[in-house]
């Protein structure tokens, strides 16, 4: 999404590339769910940092079940005026990949 620095608030969509290095489709286009929530979201100096919520296991079959600990995360971002939602393409260069520790153990003040 936009990460909060624009006009409106960021977001998040649940997406899963079918077929491989090309443009994902949603999973509820896909005849799935979209699991992701955002649950707070900053913008300061610049940055962005947002949280957001997901079961490790939704039962959706076009996500992956994920467990407590380090994983690899996929991320895409777009700038306003070019992106209004998630069906508008993120720039080439405009992704990239995290590792987040998923075991609960982080505190507000890593953040």
């Amino acid at each position: 999404g936009n990460g909060g620095g624009g006009r409106n608030d960021p977001f998040v969509g649940d997406f899963f590339e079918v077929h491989g290095n090309a443009v994902p489709d949603s999973d509820v286009t896909l005849g799935g769910t979209n699991d992701l929530e955002v649950v707070s979201h900053i913008y300061k100096d610049w940055k962005s940092t947002l949280r957001v919520r997901r079961k490790l296991n939704t039962g959706d079959k076009w996500d992956a079940v994920l467990t407590k600990g380090p994983t690899d995360i996929v991320y895409a971002w777009c700038v306003e005026p070019f992106c209004k939602d998630e069906t508008d393409a993120h720039a080439p260069g405009d992704w990239g990949m995290i590792n987040v520790d998923l075991s609960g153990d982080s505190l507000n003040a890593d953040l």
